[in-house]
């Protein structure tokens, strides 16, 4: 699981879908939580959070591709290692003091020519972020 922490800029909700807006280092990330219920404590703007994605829900891509993309977080990072198995590839990004990860497949690897040091965004929808609130 990749963890980052971060602040929440803005917070809106209709009916059981919520909307976070957190900004991370200089990044903007966003977080769709559906079935979002009232017995949830909501953070209050300005708060720390955590914010969580899996390895496998995110994309890679070198440069952006053009025109719209429906990916809202689009996250700017240096590749440090690829651990390539010949099926799946692990491929380890510094972002802001920290790691994170995503595993895609070897022959996507491959085609994107992945190496360490290069820039390549990480991409993850905002319906596969999650969303915990700091301790107080």
């Amino acid at each position: 699981m990749n963890v980052l922490t971060g602040t929440l800029i803005r917070c809106s909700t209709n009916g059981s879908v919520t909307k976070m807006v957190i900004r991370v280092d200089e990044t903007v990330v966003t977080a769709v939580l559906i079935d979002f219920t009232d017995s949830v404590i909501r953070p209050l703007e300005g708060t720390g959070v955590t914010v969580l994605f899996k390895e496998t829900e995110t994309a890679l891509s070198h440069p952006l591709p053009p025109g719209i993309l429906s990916i809202r977080n689009r996250i700017p990072c240096t590749i440090t290692a690829v651990e390539d198995d010949g099926i799946l590839a692990q491929v380890h990004l510094a972002f802001a003091g920290t790691t994170i990860r995503a595993i895609i497949t070897s022959e996507s690897a491959g085609e994107l020519r992945l190496a360490p040091g290069m820039s390549i965004f990480a991409l993850i929808k905002s319906t596969e972020v999650m969303v915990e609130q700091e301790p107080i």
